[in-house]
């Protein structure tokens, strides 16, 4: 999955509340979704951006995308209709139909999404999903100064008001994840990549592997863990689809290149630009010593998610 997405186009009528100072907006976002969405197939999706964080709840209609079919539920009737050409007019038009009934929609779409572009489709087999977006029944927006619901019935609002006078529980308790072990030969593929981007074979490569936990994973706890360690430009975690996920776009990049010196700068979306050899290590031996925040999916694997909260409800697994 390449990530979560929000889109809106107005905005409308909306109670709030003061935000307690002392409390971390992400951790009562997390604690929110486990408290009102912790029931097996209950979507919702979580989405930090600019400042604020909206848990979007309850899905009042559907946008389904795969391969070959596009998919709208709405009310629990689905309407189904084959597709061809590009994916991104398809979804863009479905888009526009469920923003006549709402300001705002939430979802995500597939890396595949981007196969279109290169004349791949025929590699992807049947049904493989592109993108998922719906309209919400409603949503809880947190900022530092306020939390405000947009269409949340009572229960949600009682959610709300039950933690601020509870208070929300310390550090999530976390158990060590081994990630010495590499079947994929994953470190082997990024040297790959590494050499034939500096061939000029590519300006950028997306790698990635797989991680087996020995334990069922309590997705809030391990968002708010690795929230504390970074400064995302967006974070989001999500239910919905058939997809559990979390994630951070880091909003620190360092291009660098052999005649230039290297230095950290703001982008919207994380870049990367491989440079000599020796520019890479004197990079690398300046981050390898020191404490740092998130600067790209490597160091996140590595040092953040190399610990994971345990499930609130299941021991580990042998």
């Amino acid at each position: 999955m390449e990530g979560s997405i929000a889109i809106s186009t107005a905005s409308t009528a909306e109670v709030s509340i003061p935000m307690p100072a002392h409390l971390e907006p992400a951790d009562l976002a997390a604690e929110l979704a486990a408290a009102l969405c912790g029931t097996p197939g209950e979507q919702y999706l979580l989405y930090e951006y600019d400042g604020h964080w909206v848990l979007a709840l309850g899905v009042q209609a559907m946008v389904e995308l795969d391969s070959d079919e596009l998919r709208v539920i709405h009310n629990g009737t689905s309407r189904r209709q084959a597709w061809s050409g590009r994916p991104a007019p398809v979804l863009g038009e479905a888009i526009d139909r469920l923003l006549l009934q709402t300001d705002q929609v939430f979802g995500w779409i597939a890396f595949e999404f981007g196969i279109y572009r290169y004349g791949l489709a025929q590699r992807l087999a049947p049904r493989t999903p592109l993108a998922r977006v719906f309209c919400p029944g409603s949503r809880i927006v947190m900022t530092r100064t306020e939390i405000c619901f947009i269409g949340a019935v009572a229960h949600h609002r009682q959610a709300v008001h039950r933690l601020l006078r509870d208070g929300i529980g310390g550090a999530p308790r976390s158990r060590a994840v081994d990630l010495a072990a590499d079947p994929s030969g994953y470190r082997d593929r990024v040297a790959t990549a590494r050499r034939e981007i500096l061939a000029g074979r590519y300006r950028k490569v997306i790698l990635s592997r797989c991680v087996d936990v020995p334990f069922e994973l309590d997705f809030p706890s391990t968002y708010r863990l690795a929230r504390r360690h970074n400064t995302p430009v967006r974070s989001f975690m999500l239910q919905l689809g058939g997809i559990r996920a979390l994630g951070f776009s880091p909003n620190l990049s360092c291009p660098f290149s052999p005649t230039a010196p290297w230095s950290p700068s703001h982008w919207p979306e994380p870049v990367r630009w491989a440079g000599a050899s020796q520019t890479t290590c004197r990079l690398a031996a300046t981050w390898s010593p020191t404490p740092k925040r998130l600067l790209s999916t490597l160091f996140r694997c590595a040092r953040h998610f190399g610990r994971l909260p345990r499930s609130r409800n299941r021991e580990p697994r042998p």
